[in-house]
């Protein structure tokens, strides 16, 4: 996979969380830096761990992140640094959440369930490239 195939997926994965922080920056009202930074700490660190776990058992278990850990189920196929993916999943899910939680303040009415849909056609998108390599269809 390639550096950038995975900066893709980092940010794709990273929708959920992006989504989750809207909404808490809409609750919110008016979140402090302060909130904003320890809400995509959790967030981040959740979303590096995940795919790791889904790599080494190489299936999708019941966690709070299944899409990581089904894209780390998928990684098993293909040759990746796992640690070098996960940690950019990571950083990229932190640098969502904490865009979404501020500008959940503004945006949270308006886009609501509509800022789903960019990351799940990039999870479609990652999960048939994986299906095509691994089939050797291309």
């Amino acid at each position: 996979m390639s550096f950038y195939a995975m900066i893709i997926m980092a940010f794709g994965m990273s929708m959920d969380s992006f989504v989750a922080a809207i909404g808490k920056g809409a609750v919110l009202q008016c979140p402090l830096v302060r909130e904003a930074l320890r809400t995509e700490s959790i967030f981040g660190i959740v979303e590096a761990i995940t795919p790791v776990i889904g790599w080494a058992a190489g299936l999708a278990a019941i966690t709070t992140s299944l899409d990581a850990m089904a894209v780390g189920a998928g990684l098993t196929f293909l040759n990746v640094n796992i640690v070098v993916t996960a940690l950019m999943i990571g950083l990229a899910t932190a640098i969502i959440a904490t865009m979404g939680m501020l500008l959940g303040r503004f945006l949270g009415a308006m886009i609501g369930k509509w800022a789903e849909v960019p990351g799940g056609v990039v999870l479609i998108g990652i999960g048939s490239s994986i299906l095509v390599a691994y089939l050797g269809l291309l």
